[in-house]
């Protein structure tokens, strides 16, 4: 996910708003784009990856646009893990869904249809298609 991408902000609140109950673990990983308009993404994903409640801090940023109150430095490194999937995978765009059933869902999906998704059974228990 890119602290500054539009997307990821839309499908994050949707989620967040929609699936609560829902028994369901949601694991980020920050790729922060090089792109006009994320200019303070790194910043902003150094910043939650340095937070105490990290959960916490990405979603009062995503939902409040309230940035962690440390300066990010010390998760630098942490940060360039996360990068480093990122371009492994060739993951230049966000948001990127990678969900324990293996398939590699590149786009935004509303609540509802991740919901489905994860549940649906053509899409479980099928080969792995992450390489």
């Amino acid at each position: 996910s890119d602290p500054r991408c539009p997307w990821c902000k839309k499908m994050d609140t949707d989620i967040m708003q929609n699936l609560k109950g829902v028994d369901l673990d949601v694991y980020y990983f920050m790729n922060p784009l090089n792109i006009r308009g994320h200019e303070d993404a790194p910043d902003i994903a150094k910043r939650v990856l340095c937070a105490p409640d990290k959960v916490k801090a990405w979603k009062e940023w995503m939902l409040l646009g309230q940035k962690p109150e440390n300066d990010g430095e010390a998760c630098a490194a942490t940060l360039q893990k996360h990068l480093d999937i990122a371009i492994s995978r060739e993951f230049n765009y966000t948001p990127v869904l990678l969900p324990d059933t293996g398939f590699i869902l590149p786009s935004t999906l509303s609540s509802t249809k991740f919901a489905n998704f994860l549940t649906d059974t053509k899409y479980i228990n099928q080969p792995h298609l992450i390489k």
